[in-house]
Parts: C-alpha cells; sequence; structure tokens
C-alpha cells in the first residue's frame, strides 16, 4: 500500500537487457571476484610451474609469471560471461524484472511500482549505493538490485538529485 504523503522525487524508468548485462558486468568487478580469480590462477601457475620443475622441465619465471596472468584473466572472463548469461537465461519472460518500472522518494523510503508489484524499501536498507556515470545501483541485498539508468532521467541535473536524496536519506537512516 503507497504511502499517503506525496514522493519527494519519482522516475519512470525503463529497465532492458543491455541495463541487466551492464549491472552484472559492473557488479562482477568486485574486489572478492578479483581475489577468488586471482588465486585460482596463482595456484594453477604454481601447480604448472612445480609440476614442470619435478619432471626437470621447469619454465623460467617470467614464463610462470605471464601464465599466472593469462589464467587470470580467463578465469576473469569465465566469471563474468558466466554470469551475465546465467542472469539473462534466468530472467526469460518474467514480469516485473524488465520493462517500465516507477521509482518515487517517499519520507518512509523508496516505493518501486512495476505491473506485477509495488514494493516498499526503507531508508537504511540499501547497504551499498554506487553511482557511475551511465547508472544508479542501490544494493539491497545480494540479488537485490535496483538499477536506474542515467538515459530514464530527463536531464543530468535530476540524476544528481535523485541519487543524492537516495544516499542522503540512506545515510542518515543507518547513523
Amino acid at each position: 500500500m503507497p504511502p499517503a504523503d506525496a514522493p519527494i522525487l519519482s522516475i519512470d524508468i525503463e529497465l532492458t537487457r543491455l541495463d541487466l548485462a551492464k549491472a552484472t558486468v559492473r557488479l562482477s568487478l568486485r574486489l572478492s571476484t578479483w581475489l577468488l580469480c586471482g588465486g585460482i590462477g596463482a595456484l594453477l601457475a604454481y601447480a604448472t610451474q612445480s609440476s614442470a620443475q619435478s619432471s626437470g622441465h621447469g619454465y623460467p619465471l617470467p614464463v610462470s609469471i605471464i601464465l599466472g596472468l593469462f589464467l587470470f584473466c580467463g578465469f576473469m572472463l569465465l566469471v563474468i560471461t558466466t554470469n551475465v548469461l546465467t542472469l539473462q537465461l534466468r530472467i526469460g519472460k518474467r514480469k516485473g524484472i524488465l520493462g517500465r518500472h516507477h521509482y518515487a522518494i517517499h519520507e518512509s523510503g523508496l516505493i518501486e511500482s512495476t505491473e506485477v508489484n509495488e514494493s516498499l524499501a526503507k531508508w537504511g536498507s540499501f547497504y551499498k549505493i554506487i553511482k557511475t556515470p551511465r547508472s544508479l545501483y542501490f544494493l539491497q541485498a545480494p540479488g537485490l538490485i535496483h538499477i536506474l539508468p542515467r538515459r530514464c532521467f530527463p536531464t543530468d541535473r535530476d540524476f544528481d538529485a535523485f541519487a543524492e536524496e537516495v544516499s542522503r536519506r540512506n545515510s542518515a537512516s543507518r547513523s
């Protein structure tokens, strides 16, 4: 049930598969992903180096480092590609994910409305707010992310105002 107060700011957005793919890539490039893939790449490079040395055919150190970097980049590409493909396959034709979303800032929180759902995210519930040159990401829980592309805002000033208002209210509730 929507709050009785008038919205402070509101925006209608049209979320596309491309928006979801960009968000997946952006959020896959977190430090934990880098550490995981780097660790796996380093272990494989070490195992390869150790195996080669035990058989008497060791590689020079620069070759081992290049091999580790190659494996690291390969794992990063694999993780990002898997994440994008998994998301694209999972959303299929589910209603409420792609298409029109209406976001409204109220005193009680951020209201999101779609053709099948209406939800209230209370202030303080976003554990991270990310503002990039092209989008806003409000991370509420693992797998629960609100994506607001800049192209859906009438002006850059409206985009910035919306981001600042959500950040300010969310931060004030968390402290």
